[in-house]
């Protein structure tokens, strides 16, 4: 917050602050689903137990569980421009926390288990089947982020600083990276 309640604009930012920020993801859909075999700039895989459990009725049938196992974000990082100043922001994905308005009743069998996937499918108890839900981050998709951003300087060696053009970068060293789906819902 600035003076006398004013936001803080994101262009104004002058060292790594927390911030927020609606954007549109820039990055080309150049990645395939190991999955599913669908392209997107990155994608969010999680992984859940499905078992049904008695429901002790008369005649009733089972109450379905779906217990997470675990999560895997496919791709390195994804670019945002903001909407209310168009400005470029770098988003690393490693250790993002994402929310997605796809339910998790909507999770499919797991019939093969890519290599990526093999540690998180091990985890699991043995309840019931494994399952997927997959979550693509695509070209045009809306998100809310928030996270530590950070003016981009020059290029140097390694980091962040690794997207031409981008005004800031976020900064999952200094805070969470989260991410939030916008679902854009038609008018009609």
């Amino acid at each position: 917050m600035g003076l006398f309640g004013r936001r803080k604009r994101l262009s104004e930012l002058h060292r790594p602050e927390r911030a927020h920020a609606t954007g549109v993801v820039t990055s080309p859909n150049d990645l395939t689903s190991p999955l599913t075999g669908l392209r997107a700039a990155a994608f969010h895989v999680a992984l859940y137990e499905r078992y049904t459990v008695d429901s002790g009725g008369h005649g009733e049938s089972g109450v379905v569980h779906l217990d997470p196992i675990g999560a895997l974000t496919f791709g390195q990082a994804i670019l945002l421009v903001t909407e209310d100043e168009g400005l470029l922001v770098e988003v690393p994905l490693e250790g993002a926390r994402f929310s997605f308005q796809s339910a998790d009743r909507n999770a499919q069998p797991l019939e093969r288990v890519p290599a990526e996937l093999a540690a998180i499918a091990a985890r699991a108890r043995g309840r019931g089947l494994v399952c997927f839900l997959e979550s693509p981050i695509g070209h045009g998709d809306r998100f809310r982020l928030r996270a530590t951003l950070e003016p981009r300087r020059e290029a140097g060696p390694g980091g962040y600083r690794s997207a031409p053009g981008a005004a800031l970068v976020a900064r999952p060293d200094l805070g969470p990276v989260e991410m939030e789906e916008i679902l854009d819902v038609p008018r009609w």
